[in-house]
């Protein structure tokens, strides 16, 4: 759960056998790649994109074939630089479902190529890994639309006692901007 260390106000309490340590944006890096190196230039926000590629056997996905943290550690800016350069310029890729790599890549590198020729896998487990991409899927891409909406329907919900027919919740929704193909009969029961 490194990923939700993005927020400089997060930590996490590691215990491993006889270690013990307190993880925050500053060290997940260090202690997810096994190397002391700065990445004081590199923001959490990308740990999902790592992720990704070297797989989590907790959450059960496999990563790309031989590119494990070591890889990681070395070239963590060339990938970065691969899909776009931003966090926002990767997600829009995938939102669009183009390819999250540049076309040509430019190296000679096999774990580089390895690693694009893998780029569905990488986008399935980054689908899998990032609260950003999780959020949107359900929230359906508009977070803050979508979360008045679901306070409009709790409160729905919540005075449903004093809602006799299908008809009146169907007109709320519509005004509320909730558009749908469903009938009043199936509005009713879902409040019944």
């Amino acid at each position: 759960m490194l990923q939700c260390l993005d927020n400089p106000y997060t930590y996490i309490f590691y215990k491993h056998y006889m270690s013990h340590k307190i993880l925050d944006h500053k060290n997940a890096y260090t202690h997810y790649l096994k190397k002391d190196w700065d990445y004081s230039d590199i923001g959490l926000e990308w740990f999902p994109l790592l992720l990704s590629i070297n797989g989590d056997s907790a959450d059960e996905f496999d990563g790309v074939r031989g590119l494990g943290p070591s890889f990681l550690a070395k070239n963590i800016k060339e990938v970065i630089k691969l899909v776009g350069g931003s966090v926002d310029e990767m997600y829009r890729r995938i939102q669009n479902k183009v390819n999250i790599f540049e076309k040509d890549i430019g190296t000679n590198n096999k774990s580089m190529s390895n690693m694009v020729s893998d780029s569905e896998k990488i986008v399935r487990n980054l689908k899998l890994s990032s609260y950003k991409l999780i959020n949107d899927y359900i929230t359906g891409g508009f977070p803050l639309d979508t979360i008045q909406k679901c306070r409009y329907i709790t409160e729905i919900i919540n005075n449903k006692e004093k809602i006799e027919n299908g008809a009146v919740i169907l007109s709320a929704f519509k005004r509320a901007g909730l558009t749908s193909n469903i009938s009043e009969d199936t509005v009713y029961n879902i409040f019944k």
